[in-house]
């Protein structure tokens, strides 16, 4: 499979009135075509920030260096208007809060068509029925009743999917899909699932997954990259992740979990490393059960392993 992402050194920085808050440090991984790589790690650990400054979203106040290279383009380098044309095509964002994503005073139906509209420049009955084919399988009862109504009328799981149904309406190579089925009932995210895995294996789509919950990530990714303060800790095939990991915060992560359902409700023993001032050492190693003294001294490098990578000093 050819790359179709590659993310190098990308780092983001906020500018806060507590000062400079380092919220992604040199994170680097590849997404190749047709691949789903999933994200995971606690709230706050900078999952969600570096999809968005994949998508040029990151904030007024970030400041992003690195590079991010989409089919050869390195994205941090486009304009907005060339930004926005990918956005609406080539790339779809699904967002945790649909109210960051649709307009409330413009109808599902409207808001749903306008890419279609836009990219494929076709008319309005050919766009509609696309929107009402993609949202077949979503688990709506009146797809025509859901189209005029407005995001306001609808609840918040509702709106969820919706916004998983306009990412596949141009059929993008590449879905940013951060936390898809948080919104939704158990039933539902199994429908969910079964449709971003079907959508990427007919569309050859490579799906960027931002969750917590590790049963989702586990089901449909081929890889997993786990944060942890901002830091990539580990990278590795999914199953092996979930029987095998490496990192120490891996372990305690699928350790916390109720039963090992791999649902991640539960933090892992410990209070993290703070954001302004970062350790010097592993930022993991006040809360290591394994830590040694040249931990808290000396920051890991990423280490090469079979089948991915890992950023501890217990595999030096």
């Amino acid at each position: 499979m050819n790359t179709l992402l590659s993310v190098e050194q990308l780092q983001v920085w906020f500018n806060t009135p507590g000062g400079k808050v380092p919220a992604v440090d040199n994170v680097s991984f590849s997404l190749k075509k047709g691949e789903i790589f999933a994200l995971v790690g606690e709230t706050g650990s900078g999952k969600s920030v570096v999809g968005r400054a994949i998508m040029g979203l990151a904030g007024e106040n970030a400041r992003v260096s690195g590079m991010v290279c989409f089919k050869g383009k390195n994205l941090l380098t486009l304009s907005e208007k060339e930004l926005s044309h990918l956005r609406g095509s080539a790339i779809a964002l699904i967002l945790q809060n649909p109210d960051q994503a649709l307009n409330p005073v413009i109808p599902i139906g409207r808001q749903l068509m306008e890419p279609l509209l836009l990219h494929w420049h076709i008319d309005k009955f050919k766009a509609r029925e696309l929107t009402k084919k993609v949202l077949e399988p979503m688990g709506f009862d009146d797809i025509d009743g859901i189209l005029k109504k407005y995001p306001f009328q609808l609840s918040g799981g509702m709106n969820q999917r919706i916004l998983i149904a306009a990412s596949m309406l141009t059929k993008p190579g590449l879905i940013i899909a951060d936390e898809p089925t948080s919104a939704v009932d158990q039933d539902l995210k199994e429908k969910i699932k079964d449709e971003l895995a079907g959508f990427r294996e007919k569309n050859s789509t490579s799906i960027l997954l931002i969750t917590h919950d590790l049963d989702l990530a586990a089901g449909i990714a081929h890889r997993v990259g786990v944060m942890y303060a901002g830091e990539l800790v580990e990278i590795n095939q999914a199953s092996s992740f979930i029987l095998q990991p490496r990192h120490p915060y891996s372990m305690a992560l699928l350790n916390s979990l109720p039963a090992k359902g791999f649902h991640l409700e539960h933090q892992a023993a410990g209070i993290s490393s703070s954001w302004l001032v970062p350790s010097r050492g592993c930022r993991f190693s006040p809360r290591c059960p394994f830590k040694k003294s040249q931990c808290s001294q000396a920051k890991p490098a990423m280490v090469t392993m079979a089948g991915g990578e890992v950023r501890c000093l217990l595999y030096v």
